[in-house]
């Protein structure tokens, strides 16, 4: 029995339901895919389902990694630890020349296991400038490891440790990149939803003869990186669906332009709630809603924001309280640098608060904001050289132009809001209108916080 073309094991496991998907299993299930039934491990939901939890599959069983991805241990020259995580310790080491990125596996629980394989699986199919790159992985054998290329100049959580300063312009360009890289994840056959966009999640990559802050504030280019929590969701085209191939629109969900009875990448799913950092979290992720590839938008919003204004996004609320807020009283944050810079700055607020709208389908698509970016950073003179974070430092008085570029900055804001399709721009809210010192003590935040 199936309803919408969609089994109850399809259902389970798009629902992260693990114990009742694993009832399902024993008792035969399999899901519905092009008019007949099939395995889960045979479908299209592969990418979805954490077969190691499941108990589909053991260790890296039925991975069929590539043997060109399949790297002998030995080959790696491992040198100085640069990270470390719930599950695994990061290290710079050195593989057929190149510095490389060794992600060793510290723990053989199924958790551990599904995320691991789940990064190694979607990191095989992702092939863009602005998205970190697997080498390959050592999977017969513990200690697992996964190999990626080496960004030498750490993460955009590193920036405001560093003795430097961002421009206006730089941190469009950063925004761009992120945005490019994120619009191939959505696009891509099975569209990637990363899940836990945030700033230490966001590498910074370029040449090793510059130093991390020439990368941070120059030249390096942004790359995403971490794609353990990532899901793919299965993409069908428009001839499949109005032929009915393909399953009825996710439970609890809706669809935008899918077309009746098939999937796109915009459609709801039931996944996992929670999942995610608490300050970039979606209102509708902490709800446990259904979400959609727009809880990433949400994210880069948040992310954006914390370019420009120079603190954490909800600064002096502590995050689960700060995303309580957010998803609950639709609180969103306070704006102070960005009202002291030249008007022709003033559009980026346009950018962000739409993609941080309470409804997900008011956000833009990845590609819509790529759009709105790369006309903002045409639009923007060279030699605007304000900086944004300055009198953070003691730096004294905001260097910034005298000018305001009001026609550039008008046919700037109009643009942006063409190419957003989403409406007039939402207001950044405030808990009954009060100041953000009042609403930090009214929910618990603390008065004083610190940049990043």
């Amino acid at each position: 029995m199936y309803r919408f073309k969609r089994t109850p094991l399809e259902d389970a496991v798009r629902g992260d339901y693990v114990e009742v998907a694993k009832l399902l299993l024993e008792q035969g299930g399999c899901v519905y895919q092009k008019g007949k039934m099939v395995p889960l491990a045979d479908s299209e939901l592969a990418g979805v389902a954490n077969l190691q939890a499941l108990g589909l599959v053991a260790g890296f069983e039925g991975l069929d990694l590539e043997p060109e991805w399949e790297l002998d241990p030995s080959e790696l020259k491992i040198q100085d630890k640069i990270g470390h995580g719930e599950f695994g310790t990061v290290y710079k080491a050195k593989w057929r020349g190149s510095y490389v990125a060794v992600k060793v596996l510290n723990s053989s629980d199924r958790i551990a296991l599904g995320d691991f394989r789940t990064e190694i699986t979607v990191l095989r199919r992702v092939h863009h400038p602005n998205a970190v790159q697997m080498l390959g992985a050592c999977t017969r054998k513990v200690p697992y490891m996964l190999v990626t290329e080496y960004v030498p100049g750490g993460s955009l959580a590193d920036i405001f440790k560093m003795k430097g300063q961002l421009t206006v312009r730089r941190v469009v360009e950063m925004c761009l990149d992120i945005a490019r890289g994120m619009a191939y994840l959505h696009a891509n056959s099975k569209s990637i939803i990363h899940r836990d966009l945030k700033p230490s999640n966001i590498l910074i990559g370029g040449s090793f003869f510059n130093t991390p802050q020439e990368l941070a504030f120059h030249t390096g280019i942004i790359k995403i990186g971490d794609f353990g929590l990532s899901k793919s969701l299965p993409i069908h085209s428009m001839e499949e669906s109005r032929a009915g191939g393909g399953g009825g629109g996710g439970a609890g969900g809706e669809e935008e332009g899918g077309g009746e009875g098939g999937h796109t990448h915009t459609d709801s799913y039931r996944l996992t709630g929670g999942t995610g950092s608490y300050r970039y979290m979606a209102p509708e992720v902490f709800r446990h809603e259904p979400y959609n590839n727009k809880v990433d938008v949400y994210s880069f919003g948040m992310i954006m924001y914390q370019l420009i204004e120079g603190v954490v996004p909800f600064c002096g609320t502590k995050p689960v309280q700060a995303a309580y807020n957010a998803a609950k009283s639709g609180v969103r944050p306070t704006w102070k640098i960005l009202n002291l810079l030249p008007k022709s700055a003033h559009v980026l607020r346009t950018v962000i608060e739409h993609c941080w709208a309470e409804d997900p389908g008011r956000r833009p698509s990845f590609e819509q904001i790529v759009d709105a970016l790369e006309n903002i950073i045409v639009n923007m003179p060279e030699e605007d050289h304000s900086w944004l974070y300055s009198h953070l430092r003691g730096g004294g008085q905001k260097v910034a132009p005298t000018h305001t570029h009001s026609q550039s900055s008008s046919a700037t804001a109009s643009a942006a809001q063409d190419l957003m399709h989403q409406g007039p721009t939402p207001k950044s809210n405030e808990l009954e209108g009060g100041s953000q010192s009042q609403n930090q003590q009214k929910h618990g935040g603390k008065k004083n916080c610190s940049v990043m």
